[in-house]
């Protein structure tokens, strides 16, 4: 299974997308791993530009993303975020977002936060 994981496009690195468009249409999975915006609430944008290349596309938000990102991914049933999926015979768990202190943004997590999600997610 060929995987190509994407992080901090923060929404002006769509405009690199069309350099490795073979390799993402490609793939059998494209994993948006956070930051699709720069704090903006839409990230539309760069879903719909990934689109462009291949429609087999999963993401979490990060640490820059809002509520409204996270939303938009799960009612598109994008989310990995807080989830385990099943893909091909692999487990992918997802957990968006990053450790406050260390990072800064909306979505940021204490250890405690960031371990209740993991036990939560897993199976």
């Amino acid at each position: 299974m060929k995987i190509i994981a994407l992080p901090d496009i923060h929404k002006t690195g769509v405009t690199w997308l069309s350099f490795f468009a073979d390799d993402l249409a490609a793939a059998d999975l494209v994993l948006l791993v956070g930051d699709i915006t720069n704090g903006r609430r839409d990230g539309q944008t760069v879903l719909d530009a990934r689109r462009r290349y291949t429609p087999r596309l999963r993401a979490v938000p990060g640490n820059w993303d809002s509520n409204a990102v996270e939303d938009s991914l799960a009612a598109q049933h994008l989310s990995l975020h807080g989830r385990c999926e099943n893909i091909n015979g692999l487990a992918f768990v997802g957990v968006g977002g990053a450790l406050a202190p260390t990072a800064g943004g909306p979505r940021t997590y204490s250890e405690a936060l960031l371990d209740a999600y993991l036990r939560l997610t897993l199976p």
